[in-house]
């Protein structure tokens, strides 16, 4: 916005100058030549507007779609992080199960649980 606020305000300010200029030189303003200048003027501003927003909008598109990029690796990252944790887990009951069923104490009899039979 102040980039399409300042190329009209030089814009002005060029306007301006040739107005002076023709002022001083004693040409009529009304001149062909004088009124071709000062459109050629505006013409060139307003091009340069269009080009100001065209690339104000570019850089809105490519922030959304690094935002969108940022979310996308974001949850990425959360689903590999579930998985790590469930990984862990079935290694942690796997290497549980392999000590169990080898451990030194396969035939031990614990005279407290009821349960058992010698």
């Amino acid at each position: 916005m102040q980039d399409s606020n300042d190329v009209l305000e030089e814009a002005r300010r060029k306007k301006k100058q040739n107005r002076a200029i023709v002022a001083g030189s004693g040409y009529n303003d009304d001149s062909r030549s004088f009124l071709s200048t000062q459109s050629e003027i505006d013409r060139i501003a307003q091009k340069d507007i269009s080009n100001i927003k065209i690339n104000t909008a570019r850089g809105e598109s490519k922030l959304q779609s690094q935002i969108y990029s940022t979310k996308v690796m974001g949850k990425a990252q959360e689903f590999g992080a579930y998985a790590s944790i469930a990984s862990a887990g079935f290694k942690t009951a796997a290497y549980s199960k392999s000590y169990k069923t080898r451990g030194q104490y396969d035939n031990y009899y614990d005279p407290l649980d009821p349960g058992q039979t010698e």
